[in-house]
């Protein structure tokens, strides 16, 4: 089998379950695990070369979330076998990695990487802080987005109260008067593409943000987007970040 992975939690996943040796190209946000880095790249994230993809001629190439819905379109009309995944909670992340167990031929390896994931999970609801923090994630600074799909699951996990409500729902613009009303009590930023490197400027300097309580009491925290931005086998270590922080602030 012969797979174009475009999306890094794709990779993860792929590696995870034991099917990395199907991977024969993906794109330079694959930097995990490190052996992912050595092969060969056919864009970025949105930027994604078709003919370097038709060059490897893969069996399938998969796609992830809403991001790259344009690409799915586009690779429905090529000649190859397309696989778009399109998580917004926990639950279909685990859905997703057994479905790549199942077309991989990799079924058992991915039960035992969600039944992994599922007791980090007990342990991370065992542990939850006495007191629910207000909680809002930023996942892009201009225009400002609150961090949706699965993070309300994650935060939810953490033990703490995210602003978003709803579930399911994607990332989206905010307003200042929307931060206002729901009055965070903590703030983290998980910029995409910038690893552990979000520039916490861009929120303390913004027009109006200033007189945010958590941001008058400096409760900013970066979050490494690596962990919380990818829907594959470690995102729950972004839950396990959050959770030592709430915990710091009991």
């Amino acid at each position: 089998m012969r797979i174009v992975s475009l999306a890094p939690s794709v990779t993860e996943i792929l590696f995870a379950i034991g099917a990395g040796e199907y991977i024969v190209a993906n794109t330079s946000f694959c930097d995990f695990p490190p052996n992912s880095r050595i092969l060969p790249k056919v864009g970025s994230w949105i930027y994604i070369n078709d003919e370097k993809i038709s060059s490897f001629s893969p069996d399938i190439v998969i796609t992830s979330t809403v991001v790259q819905h344009k690409g799915k379109e586009r690779f429905e009309k090529k000649n190859f076998r397309h696989i778009h995944l399109d998580p917004r909670g926990l639950e279909d992340i685990y859905k997703n990695i057994l479905f790549l167990g199942n077309i991989t031929g990799k079924m058992k390896e991915s039960e035992k990487v969600v039944d992994s994931m599922k007791a980090q999970e007990e342990k991370l609801v065992r542990n939850q802080p006495k007191k629910k923090l207000r909680v809002y994630i930023e996942e892009w600074f201009d225009p400002p987005m609150v961090s949706g799909n699965w993070v309300p699951d994650i935060v939810s996990l953490a033990g703490g109260e995210y602003i978003l409500k709803e579930r399911g729902g994607i990332s989206r613009k905010i307003s200042l008067s929307e931060v206002e009303k729901f009055d965070p009590y903590v703030m983290f930023i998980s910029y995409c593409g910038f690893k552990d490197r979000s520039d916490p400027q861009k929120i303390l300097r913004r027009n109006g943000w200033e007189k945010l309580g958590a941001i008058k009491n400096k409760k900013v925290f970066i979050l490494d987007d690596t962990f919380l931005n990818r829907p594959g086998p470690r995102i729950l270590e972004s839950a396990r970040r959050i959770q030592s922080i709430l915990h710091s602030l009991q």
